[in-house]
């Protein structure tokens, strides 16, 4: 994706576009401020913007306040771009701008050949769940969940592991364009 999308969520319009490394410390200023997920470095964000510019995308308001954010990762070996963060700003929730987020990461993987799309998740965060699973049915394709990570692989004690969700493939046309 290497221009500016405007999607109409059911209150605004947002304009979706890659992510400056300028614009990385807003970023993290917002995963800071979301309780459900987690925090990672600044530098991690900075990086991000810099090495996955085509599957690092925010979303700004009319306002140009920063919406939100997805951060896609290639996985060439695996046909897929992984999801490795995806949030919404409290002003913005609640609008479908989620959903538009990832079929805009979905199409700006189409270009490096990327046609699946996977993430993990905790087993409590329905929230993620819903996401992930109503991706998969608005655009007519399968959803697998399987085990992704075992929760002994991190160092919290009650860590209940993250369950990996693959989607797809989405066939060419099709991501961000189904209603």
């Amino acid at each position: 994706m290497s221009s500016a999308t405007a999607v109409q969520t059911t209150q605004t319009i947002h304009t979706i576009r890659p992510c400056a490394p300028e614009e990385a410390q807003d970023v993290w200023r917002l995963v800071a401020s979301d309780p459900v997920i987690d925090t990672n470095s600044p530098y991690l964000y900075v990086m991000a913007a810099d090495f996955w510019r085509d599957t690092f995308l925010v979303a700004h308001d009319e306002e140009g306040r920063l919406s939100g954010y997805v951060l896609g990762v290639p996985r060439p070996d695996r046909n897929a771009v992984f999801v490795w963060q995806i949030t919404v700003a409290e002003h913005a929730r609640r609008q479908g701008l989620a959903d538009k987020m990832l079929d805009a990461v979905t199409a700006a993987a189409r270009p490096l050949g990327l046609t699946m799309l996977e993430a993990t998740v905790a087993p409590g965060n329905e929230a993620s769940t819903r996401l992930f699973t109503r991706f998969a049915e608005k655009h007519g394709v399968p959803c697998e969940v399987s085990e992704g990570y075992a929760g002994s692989l991190f160092p919290e004690e009650d860590s209940q592991g993250e369950r990996l969700f693959s989607i797809g493939p989405v066939p060419p046309g099709r991501a961000g364009n189904k209603t």
